[in-house]
């Protein structure tokens, strides 16, 4: 009962993810900060607001190995995130035996969002 309990939770927190942004084309009507990373621009408000979802198994500063095993995640170089989501969107990555909750949140998301997620996370 226990393990079935876990699984339900992992998926309810796991079904909280991920960013928006990209370009310079985003929606700024929320009254958002907007701010430039490298080539990355985002809505820092909307973008804060994504990353609670991750939070539940990432941390809120992203410093937390997910589920206990993955590597936590603050300042991974955005290239390599952003590479990851996308393999894990594609349903080719399944590191740590996490694919299946991965792809199920970054299937969510735009390319363009899961960049700008990916900057966010390598500047916290």
């Amino acid at each position: 009962m226990k393990k079935i309990y876990m699984r339900t939770w992992l998926v309810v927190a796991a079904s909280l993810v991920i960013v928006s942004c990209g370009s310079n084309d985003f929606d700024t009507d929320g009254g958002g900060t907007s701010v430039a990373v490298g080539s990355c621009v985002y809505d820092e408000t909307r973008i804060k607001e994504y990353f609670v979802r991750c939070s539940g198994c990432h941390g809120s500063e992203g410093d937390v190995a997910a589920l206990g095993v993955s590597r936590p995640i603050a300042h991974m170089p955005a290239d390599e995130l952003y590479d990851m989501l996308l393999q894990y969107k594609e349903g080719t990555l399944n590191q740590y035996e996490l694919g299946g909750i991965m792809k199920g949140q970054a299937s969510l998301y735009s390319d363009e969002d899961l960049k700008g997620l990916s900057c966010y996370i390598s500047e916290m």
